[in-house]
């Protein structure tokens, strides 16, 4: 039984917070010239990660690759894949830095957009209850006290009017949950290329996931073309693997462009999603031959300039949610007080 436990602990899934924190700690002393074992080592002296550390060092005496040691604790595929193109590249201690500032993003984004929503679907359910609760109950009591004194005039329009929004408010919560149990069965099962032409026509996530992929291509192939591979023996690379299938596709139709004999320029140049200057950037430095170090500088850049798509999506976002919220809040009173008003002016 206590083996048992001790199974379910070891494969319990690390949350994204983990992963960073971990990944955050490791770049740290690789970058102060530990080795991995060093550092893993130094590491399962930490309160909080001690024990993953601890496992790491077990799997990796036992023969276990360090990409493999990442992949049978659940981290990101995207952590995976930075692990596998580290192998090719040699740069292990670049590829944990880069990985974590894009790994911190995300979680930074995620945090923000939880705390956003958290409250107005608490909000919403509470509005649904409360409208309920007013059909229920306080309108059969104001039908009495009209009926009573003789003035029903106004009860049906309220009541036509209170339904009406009950009703939307239920479908907007129900309708909520169907697109979302839609969006994940569709990104659990449907092939890359779907997945790429749904963000392309998906507005504010567009421009995210169209920087996100540029960007991630862009390094991948830099740190590559630095370690000394030709530009098709990189893109060969990013085919083979398998953990970023956005890159994968791309990387599957450069190599097929570039067997037919085209340029680079022209073998990026019809590529979906990906940004246009970066294209623009690739037949410049191809002229200049200074595409490795571009490809660098790039990167740098289109990571910065997604940062700030993030921080205007959420600049868009918020808003949207406050006024929504708003609205939700005017309307409740509207119906709790309006009845209240009708009765008064009958007295």
């Amino acid at each position: 039984m206590r083996k048992g436990l001790f199974n379910t602990v070891q494969t319990k899934k690390l949350n994204l917070s983990t992963q960073v924190t971990f990944l955050n700690r490791m770049a740290k002393l690789l970058e102060r010239d530990h080795s991995m074992k060093q550092a893993l080592e130094f590491l399962t002296y930490d309160p909080q990660l001690g024990h993953l550390a601890k496992q790491f060092v077990r799997s990796l005496e036992k023969g276990t690759s360090l990409k493999d040691c990442f992949k049978q604790h659940d981290f990101q595929p995207i952590v995976v894949s930075f692990l596998f193109f580290s192998n090719e590249s040699g740069n292990l201690s670049e590829h944990l830095i880069h990985l974590n500032r894009l790994l911190t993003m995300r979680l930074e984004f995620q945090t923000k957009l939880k705390k956003l929503l958290r409250y107005p679907l608490f909000l919403l359910t509470v509005c649904i209850i409360l409208l309920f609760a007013l059909n229920m109950f306080l309108l059969p009591m104001f039908e009495r006290s009209f009926r009573s004194m003789g003035a029903v005039g106004s009860l049906p329009t309220y009541q036509l009017i209170l339904q009406i929004t009950q009703t939307l408010f239920l479908s907007l919560l129900i309708g909520g949950i169907i697109a979302s149990l839609l969006l994940y069965k569709f990104h659990r099962q449907s092939n890359v290329e779907k997945k790429i032409a749904l963000y392309e026509k998906t507005p504010l996530f567009h421009g995210i996931f169209k920087m996100l992929v540029t960007a991630q291509l862009s390094y991948q192939l830099a740190s590559l073309l630095q370690s000394g591979k030709t530009i098709k023996e990189a893109i060969l690379i990013i085919q083979e693997q398998d953990y970023m299938p956005s890159i994968q596709y791309f990387a599957s139709l450069l190599a097929d462009n570039l067997k037919t004999g085209m340029s680079l320029y022209n073998a990026f140049k019809d590529l979906p999603i990906l940004e246009s200057e970066f294209k623009l950037m690739i037949k410049r430095s191809t002229e200049q031959g200074t595409l490795a170090k571009d490809l660098q500088n790039y990167t740098n850049l289109a990571i910065d300039s997604m940062e700030e798509k993030l921080k205007n999506a959420m600049m868009v976002i918020q808003p949207a949610i406050y006024i929504v919220l708003g609205l939700m809040i005017v309307l409740i009173y509207s119906f709790t007080l309006f009845p209240m008003f009708q009765m008064i002016n009958q007295l």
